[in-house]
């Protein structure tokens, strides 16, 4: 059997081992909760960010199709009433007027697109440097500093034993 000073010196050095160990296990399980909810958050941030590009897709396309029914349904008419009084020179100019201006509207919804496009893919870079922060806000636990714990416990234990 030991000393009490002894004894003492070996329970206060293990349970600041014990310590040090726990105190290094919590900030790593921290950590990696950390890290997994930031990803599963990333994760449905860059679903509503699909969700709405497809949104935007599907719109522009609507709209084209929209101002190309419009544009054929106009030209038709004038075809019918060209044919009806026989102005076919002034009619073909009219003609080519609707359809240039179809034309136009059409390059205005593809140009918007590719610009809704372009702020959709920046929200996709700020979605994942948000992510990096998320994860970078939690550190992982350092091995040489549980280390350096145990060894200033180990010391602590030794100098309480020797009484220095």
């Amino acid at each position: 059997m030991c000393d009490p000073v002894t004894a003492m010196a070996a329970i206060s050095t293990t349970l600041s081992i014990a310590g040090a160990s726990q105190a290094h296990q919590a900030q790593k399980v921290k950590e990696q909760v950390n890290r997994r909810n930031s990803l599963a958050a990333q994760k449905d941030e860059l679903r509503q960010i699909n969700i709405q590009q497809a949104r935007e897709d599907t719109a522009a396309a609507e709209q084209k199709l929209a101002t190309d029914l419009k544009v054929m349904e106009q030209t038709s008419r004038a075809e019918v009433a060209s044919a009806e009084s026989g102005a076919t020179l002034n009619n073909n100019a009219v003609l080519q007027d609707m359809r240039r201006q179809g034309l136009v509207a059409n390059t205005g919804v593809d140009r918007n697109l590719d610009n809704t496009m372009q702020d959709i893919q920046e929200e996709r870079l700020g979605s994942k440097a948000r992510t990096q922060s998320r994860i970078n806000s939690v550190s992982k636990p350092s091995s040489t500093a549980t280390g350096l714990k145990v060894g200033q416990a180990l010391v602590s234990g030794y100098k309480d034993y020797k009484g220095i």
